[in-house]
């Protein structure tokens, strides 16, 4: 059950100024102080000294509390961030596939595969020029149009920018394991 802190807060006030009365009227009866008699300086001192240790204890009370609630927050962002990127991924690569609204879904994936596991760039250069020219043959069989089909040159540049995402992802989460995790 998750508690909003702008509710949690005046409970733990209202809890620690109750439990303060009882303290104050405790040590009043302790030492026989009539109820709105004159105090002894030590003992306005103590009183003194028992609320600041109650205010100390309120504010550490809420400072943790204003910590988890922070914590909480900063997780949850993070988790969406990464759904949406993920999402988002998924989207930039479908519409990056020469030919998609051609392809069935596992053809799709199995084009998705193919580039994945190529061992070089040469190779998915090669398969990905393949790819546009089935792609071609099968939009005049269905009367289909596609956009103008990349050169090599083209393909080459694309490979190069994926190959330096591919490398900067790798860095930052490696560098995200690193990072000591926050407290």
């Amino acid at each position: 059950m998750l508690l909003r802190t702008d509710r949690l807060i005046p409970v733990i006030l209202g809890v620690a100024l109750a439990a303060a009365g009882t303290t104050g009227a405790l040590a009043q009866s302790a030492q026989g102080a009539p109820g709105g008699g004159g105090q002894s300086s030590q003992t306005r001192s103590g009183d003194q000294t028992r609320q600041q240790d109650r205010d100390r204890l309120m504010d550490r009370t809420t400072d943790r509390t204003m910590d988890r609630t922070q914590d909480r927050d900063m997780t949850r962002d993070r988790t969406q961030d990464r759904l949406h990127d993920r999402t988002h991924d998924q989207l930039r690569t479908r519409d990056r596939i020469y030919g998609n609204n051609l392809m069935t879904a596992e053809e799709r994936t199995a084009y998705q595969e193919k580039l994945r596991n190529t061992a070089n760039a040469q190779e998915r250069i090669q398969y990905r020029l393949e790819h546009q020219q089935q792609m071609q043959t099968r939009a005049r069989e269905r009367g289909a149009k596609l956009p103008k089909a990349l050169t090599r040159a083209q393909i080459t540049t694309q490979e190069r920018a994926r190959q330096q995402e591919r490398e900067q992802t790798q860095q930052r989460e490696q560098a995200s394991k690193a990072a000591p995790p926050t407290p």
